[in-house]
């Protein structure tokens, strides 16, 4: 089956802007559409933003599938570590131990981070069946 690497996606209306790095959800209502992550844990992931920031209303590429840049939530990741979605900014975390079944996974980080805000090279393989 032929997976798309990059997707072009608009940021609904009224979203915060998204930064590099950072991952959005499907809107749900309109197809091509995205939106900020609620939280932590969340369905239906788009992807990770791969240009400098995506504004409401405008449209920028997203990565789905390979190695991009995303951004720390913490300093406490360490290459290798599987990462989930962190926050509403769409920012990653290390999987906590207590997902033991792997769900919500969007990547594997490639390096460590130092602090809050790292853009960190990762893997990042967004599976649409069970996002």
């Amino acid at each position: 089956m032929a997976t798309n690497a990059r997707s072009t996606y608009k940021l609904k209306a009224a979203e915060t802007t998204v930064t590099k790095g950072c991952f959005s959800i499907f809107d749900g209502t309109t197809e091509g559409q995205v939106k900020n992550p609620a939280g932590a844990g969340v369905a239906q992931v788009a992807g990770v933003m791969i240009d400098t920031s995506l504004a409401a209303g405008i449209s920028g590429n997203y990565q789905r599938l390979g190695f991009a840049l995303v951004k720390a939530a913490n300093g406490s990741i360490s290459q290798g570590d599987d990462l989930v979605i962190s926050d509403s900014l769409g920012r990653v975390k290390s999987k906590p131990a207590s997902n033991t079944s792997g769900t919500d996974i969007v990547a594997r980080a490639e390096e460590n981070s130092n602090a809050a805000g790292d853009l960190i090279r990762a893997f990042v393989d967004i599976n649409p069946i069970s996002s």
